[in-house]
């Protein structure tokens, strides 16, 4: 896959050749019904939507996501993922203030959201106890894309 990665760079805005290990290891348990064309696709996508040079599961399409965390397989990773959001969260005051610290928090916190609830807006708006219009001012400010 790493091959097709590269060779599919020229056609891309960012450079694109790394996947994250959790993404890796995705790509490995799930059974792609829809076989090698459907892994093009989904590869295609998240790099059309990734933002750096490696391939997150963020980036990935919210139906593969949704089965990801329906089927249990986050479950292995909660555990990770906490760790890292709580080492991720630790300031550097010398560099960052606290805007920036409480921007990239808020960030965080809708993408998990949106994520636990499939990219549904109002849904999400809810969970959270804010306006949808609050919430798709925030999705624009931090340019998530659902």
């Amino acid at each position: 896959m790493r091959a097709r990665i590269r060779n599919s760079n020229i056609h891309y805005v960012n450079k694109v050749d790394k996947i994250a290990p959790e993404v890796l290891d995705f790509l490995k348990r799930y059974s792609w019904p829809g076989n090698v064309r459907e892994l093009f696709h989904m590869v295609d996508y998240a790099m059309n939507v990734t933002d750096g040079d490696t391939i997150e599961m963020e980036h990935l399409p919210k139906h593969l996501l949704r089965e990801y965390h329906e089927n249990g397989m986050a479950a292995a990773d909660t555990a990770k993922a906490s760790a890292s959001a709580a080492s991720a969260i630790k300031p550097d005051w010398s560099r960052e203030t606290l805007q920036s610290v409480m921007d990239r928090y808020e960030n965080e916190v809708l993408r998990q959201a949106l994520d636990q609830y499939g990219g549904n807006i109002s849904r999400t708006a809810e969970a959270l106890d804010i306006k949808r219009q609050s919430l798709q001012y925030r999705i624009h400010k931090y340019g998530i894309i659902i």
